[in-house]
């Protein structure tokens, strides 16, 4: 395992300590680590490459008082050409940023007032970062938490989830079930709601461009794609195909027509169990798409998996899940990793992030990292299989996405100094094989 330290000021030094003749032919272009944010913490969440090659960075900025979004724009060499934060009193959590037909901006997050409500905010941004529209939803009374966000021809499609909490006796010995429903929203491109036929609300609240799903089970939606004007993936993960009552989650990918009816559906996964969908990333060679994502042992070790996932006139095809050989080995039960994939020629560079303590079991410590995979989960990288991005501190994925150079981007989340240190958005650009070279 290859690892890279990055302790804020002393990157530089490091990078020039490990260059060769190749490296010193880099241009700032080529490679890069780079951090951003305002003071206080911040967290790194998403990154899209404009039609101009600039990319534009999404991340969270904690304030004294609250979280809000923030949005930052650099050219290339990963200079700032423009830094921005939206948010009010209440508590904003970016969760996407996709870029818009006409190269606007579509960002989705959270909302949570000073009572706890929790709503779904839309903000679009033009290429300067100024505010075009904005708007926020909310299903009624009830909590809603945003996913993604997915511009399509005629407007806007949000997955998420709403938290229900309905009297039933019968399953909750207090009155209250709480449970999880799939939501899919869909907005115009004025980001009213859609007016039209788009699926059902299942708990008698009517909701204009509303299609929820998993009444009486917990089902959460990802990500939802579109194939044609008739025809959308959601890509999402329930316990509703639990036959044995543990409460386990399984993937589970299912088609929904234009009207937002579900159609064809295929749940991956075993009994035993408890698999998360994290990534959904779209296969260049194919029509189809590589899910990846997390599955937790009955041990409580977690593992990354990955599966395909073809489509085909509503039907759901695909592979079998299988786990992917990371240095996850390392992971303690019970502490969270994520795990993002982009595609690339005939793989994927997955990466992740890994959760651990200290030697002295008191500091909780995380990674980021870096591996090229096959279709079938197999290792294109042979030494190192994986390439490892980290401090002391506790550091951790956003996600990871292709430049049209054919480099590869990572955005996430770097402590800056020791583990006491304040957190930074960190973007690290490197060629095909990981390394900052040319």
């Amino acid at each position: 395992m290859s690892r890279l330290f990055c302790f804020g000021i002393v990157v530089g030094l490091l990078l020039l300590a490990c260059e060769d003749e190749s490296d010193l032919q880099r241009t700032p272009e080529d490679a890069f680590i780079k951090f951003y944010g305002r003071e206080g913490n911040q967290e790194g969440v998403d990154v899209v490459i404009g039609p101009d090659n600039a990319y534009y960075v999404l991340g969270n900025s904690n304030n004294r008082e609250n979280r809000q979004i923030y949005v930052v724009k650099t050219d290339a060499a990963g200079n700032v050409l423009w830094e921005r934060t939206f948010g009010g009193r209440n508590e904003e959590i970016a969760k996407d940023i996709e870029l818009t037909p006409n190269g606007q901006l579509a960002i989705v997050a959270d909302t949570r007032s000073a009572a706890g409500d929790k709503d779904i905010m839309v903000l679009i941004l033009n290429a300067d970062g100024l505010r075009v529209d904005s708007t926020v939803y909310s299903y009624s009374a009830l909590d809603e938490e945003a996913n993604s966000i997915t511009p399509i021809n005629s407007g806007y499609l949000i997955a998420g989830s709403t938290r229900l909490f309905d009297p039933d006796p019968i399953l909750s010995p207090t009155g209250i079930n709480n449970i999880l429903d799939g939501i899919v929203v869909r907005l115009n491109a004025d980001l009213s709601p859609y007016t039209g036929v788009w699926g059902k609300t299942l708990t008698g609240i009517q909701s204009p461009g509303t299609a929820q799903f998993g009444l009486g089970t917990v089902l959460t939606i990802e990500k939802v794609t579109q194939e044609n004007a008739g025809l959308f993936v959601v890509f999402s993960h329930t316990n509703s195909r639990d036959v044995n009552s543990t409460g386990l989650s399984n993937a589970y990918i299912f088609s929904i027509d234009g009207n937002g009816s579900p159609g064809g559906d295929r749940v991956f996964g075993t009994p035993e169990d408890d698999e998360i969908v994290t990534s959904v990333a779209r296969d260049k060679l194919t029509s189809g798409y590589t899910v990846t994502g997390i599955s937790t042992k009955p041990s409580g070790r977690q593992e990354v998996f990955q599966f395909f996932v073809g489509v085909g006139g509503g039907a759901i095809t695909g592979g079998n899940l299988v786990e992917i050989t990371t240095n996850l080995s390392q992971t303690q039960a019970d502490i969270p990793i994520s795990a993002a994939v982009t595609g690339f020629g005939s793989g994927f560079f997955l990466v992740g992030s890994t959760k651990n303590f200290s030697a002295d079991q008191t500091t909780l410590q995380g990674d980021i990292f870096l591996k090229l995979i096959d279709r079938q989960g197999g290792e294109l990288w042979r030494n190192p299989p994986e390439l490892t991005f980290g401090g002391a501190a506790n550091d951790f994925i956003g996600n990871v996405a292709e430049t049209p150079e054919q480099r590869i981007l990572l955005v996430g989340t770097m402590g800056i100094g020791d583990v006491q240190g304040q957190r930074k958005i960190v973007l690290i650009k490197v060629n095909r094989e990981g390394k900052f070279a040319p």
